[in-house]
C-alpha cells in the first residue's frame, strides 16, 4: 500500500479492521472429479430460477435482485451458473467465470438445512471440472476469514490461501 505504513497509519487514526479476506488458489489436476450426490445443472446465462434461488439464499432482496441480474449481464468472459439439487429441491448454488487460464469462484451458498453433508464440495467440484473443461489451469475465490465452514471446505479441495485484505472503517 501506498504510503509505506498505511494499515498502521489508520489504524493509529483509529480506523478497524473490518472483512478480512482471504484469496486462495488451486491448480486444476487429477483430484477434480465430479462427485455426485444430487443433480447438477450447468447454465451459461443466469436463469430466472438460478437468479431467484441465489438471492433467497444469500439474502438479497428484491431491488438488488435486479441490481445483481443486471451486473451479471455484463460479464463478458465465460461463466456457469451451478445449482445442486436435492430431491427437486436447489441445495446449492454459485458460479464461476472462466478468463484465460483462470477459473474464478463467486457466490457459492448452500442452504443452510443441506450444509454439512457434501453438496458444497460437490458444487466447487462441478464448477472447477467445469473451468478445467474449458482449459483453466488455476482457481481462485475469495472468503471471509470468520466463515469456518468454507475455509474448512475449500481448504479440503485443495485451497491455499495467496494472500489477505481487508478494509478499515472508522471505529
Amino acid at each position: 500500500s501506498s504510503p509505506d505504513q498505511l494499515d498502521r497509519i489508520l489504524s493509529d487514526r483509529g480506523y478497524a479492521h473490518d472483512s478480512l479476506t482471504s484469496v486462495q488458489t488451486v491448480a486444476l489436476g487429477e483430484e477434480d472429479e465430479k462427485v455426485t450426490l444430487g443433480r447438477a445443472t450447468m447454465e451459461s446465462t443466469a436463469s430466472e430460477s438460478w437468479l431467484t434461488t441465489c438471492c433467497r439464499m444469500n439474502q438479497i432482496n428484491d431491488h438488488n435482485k435486479g441490481i445483481l441480474q443486471r451486473m451479471l449481464g455484463n460479464i463478458i468472459p465465460a461463466k456457469c451458473f451451478a445449482s445442486i439439487y436435492h430431491d427437486e429441491t436447489v441445495v446449492a448454488c454459485g458460479m464461476g467465470v472462466r478468463q484465460g487460464e483462470y477459473v474464478g469462484l463467486f457466490d457459492l451458498v448452500v442452504h443452510p438445512s443441506y450444509r454439512g453433508r457434501g453438496y458444497g464440495t460437490q458444487l466447487v467440484l462441478n464448477l472447477l471440472a467445469w473451468g478445467k473443461k474449458g482449459n483453466a489451469r488455476r482457481a481462485y475465490l475469495q472468503v471471509m476469514l470468520n466463515n469456518h465452514p468454507a475455509l474448512y471446505l475449500y481448504q479440503k479441495v485443495g485451497f491455499r490461501e495467496h494472500y489477505q485484505y481487508w478494509y478499515r472503517i472508522k471505529s
